[in-house]
């Protein structure tokens, strides 16, 4: 079981990737669940700057999938996410919004900051 009332399955050699099997509004009342599907790397790259940055870009989407998103990285290699259900995809980048939390410069664009994240549209 995964996050509460989420299961999540995989073959014993991972591949396929993980795949969300069920999931359950455990609520007192009924409601309509909306999942959103998440990508991301562990920020490594910004330690010492001697680490790759990862990449994630949306691709076309295979028969059977409504978008598709390629993840690439320099060490674990690469992967597909994948969703059935049209949507809106949103990307943005790993590093802290420095700016909006402490009032200092950010380093770079396309920062997150805790649950308001500042996404690129596609």
């Amino acid at each position: 079981m995964g996050a509460e009332g989420t299961e999540t399955g995989c073959a014993p050699d991972d591949d396929p990737p993980p795949t969300i099997r069920a999931a359950h509004n455990r609520g007192p009342e009924p409601a309509t669940l909306h999942l959103l599907p998440s990508l991301w790397f562990r920020n490594t790259w910004s330690w010492d700057g001697s680490t790759e940055k990862p990449a994630l870009q949306a691709v076309s989407a295979p028969t059977g999938a409504a978008w598709a998103i390629r993840a690439d990285h320099p060490t674990l290699g690469n992967y597909h996410l994948y969703g059935r259900q049209p949507g809106e995809l949103l990307f943005t980048g790993n590093e802290t919004n420095a700016e909006r939390l402490w009032a200092c410069p950010t380093p770079r664009p396309l920062c997150k900051s805790a649950a308001k994240w500042d996404p690129i549209r596609i």
